[in-house]
C-alpha cells in the first residue's frame, strides 16, 4: 500500500547549509557512479549492471526511454551542484561559504567558511568533475576545485603549515585555537585536488597539513589525537573520528 499523500508543504527554514548540500551531492554522485551503465572499470561495476537492468531495479533511460535511478541520480547531482554554485559560492573572494539564506527568492550568501567545509567541498567537487567528464559541468566543477583549493592555501594556512579553523570574508582567519579536525579536513580536500589536477602546490600543502596534524596533535603514548591545540582535554564526537580517519 502507498503511504498517505501529503496535501501541502510549508517551508519552515529556508536556510541552506554547505555541509548538508555537499553531503547530499556526495551521496548522489556515488549512487550515479554505482549505477552508471557505461562504467565497467572493475568487477564491482560489472556486478552493479545486473542489479540495474530492470530486475530488481529499473534500467537507465538510454535502454528503456524512461528515466531510471541512474538518470535520477545524475539529474539530482546536477541540480545540487548548480544550487551550490548559485547559493554558496562567492566568486569575488573565491570560496564557498557555510550558509545561505533566501530573501524574496534571492540567495543571500553568508560571509564565513570553515576549514572543514572548505576541505570537504573541494573533495566532493573532484568527484563531480569525474562523474560529469565530457559535459559543460566538468569545467565548471574543475574551476571550483582549483579556486577553493587555492583559497585554502592562501587564506587558511599559516606560516607553520597549520590551518586555521575558518575565515571571515573581508576580515581574516579565525582566531580560535586550531583543531585536529581542521587539519584533517584541509588535508583531505587538498589531497583530492592533487589527485585530480597533479598540481604539486596542493600536494605540498596537504602534506604540511598532515605533518602538522601528526606533530602537533598526535599523542603516541595514548594512540590518540588531541582535538584542540594546547589543550590536553580531548573532546571526541562522531564527526571528530570520521574526519580524522578520513
Amino acid at each position: 500500500m502507498m503511504p498517505p499523500k501529503a496535501s501541502s508543504f510549508e517551508v519552515t527554514d529556508a536556510s541552506s547549509h554547505l555541509f548538508d548540500q555537499l553531503s547530499f551531492l556526495w551521496a548522489t554522485l556515488q549512487f550515479k557512479n554505482m549505477m552508471d551503465p557505461n562504467n565497467s572499470s572493475d568487477e564491482a561495476h560489472l556486478a552493479y549492471h545486473s542489479v540495474f537492468d530492470g530486475n530488481p531495479f529499473p534500467a537507465p533511460m538510454s535502454q528503456t526511454g524512461i528515466p531510471g535511478p541512474f538518470d535520477l541520480m545524475m539529474g539530482t547531482s546536477k541540480v545540487i551542484f548548480m544550487n551550490l554554485m548559485a547559493m554558496h559560492f562567492d566568486a569575488t573572494i573565491g570560496t564557498f561559504v557555510n550558509t545561505s539564506e533566501l530573501n524574496a527568492g534571492i540567495p543571500q550568501a553568508g560571509n564565513e567558511i570553515s576549514t572543514m567545509n572548505a576541505g570537504y567541498i573541494t573533495m566532493v567537487l573532484t568527484k563531480m568533475v569525474n562523474e560529469f567528464a565530457g559535459t559543460p559541468l566538468e569545467q565548471m566543477a574543475l574551476n571550483a576545485v582549483n579556486t577553493q583549493a587555492s583559497f585554502i592555501i592562501s587564506s587558511l594556512q599559516d606560516s607553520n603549515g597549520g590551518f586555521y579553523n575558518g575565515y571571515v570574508l573581508n576580515d581574516g582567519p579565525a582566531s580560535s585555537a586550531k583543531t585536529a579536525l581542521s587539519q584533517a579536513a584541509a588535508a583531505r580536500g587538498l589531497y583530492a585536488a592533487y589527485s585530480l589536477t597533479n598540481n604539486s602546490d596542493y600536494l605540498n600543502a596537504a602534506n604540511a597539513a598532515y605533518d602538522y596534524l601528526i606533530s602537533t596533535f598526535y599523542v603516541a603514548s595514548q594512540h590518540a589525537f588531541k582535538t584542540e591545540l594546547n589543550n590536553d582535554l580531548a573532546t571526541y564526537k562522531p564527526v571528530t573520528f570520521a574526519v580524522i580517519s578520513g
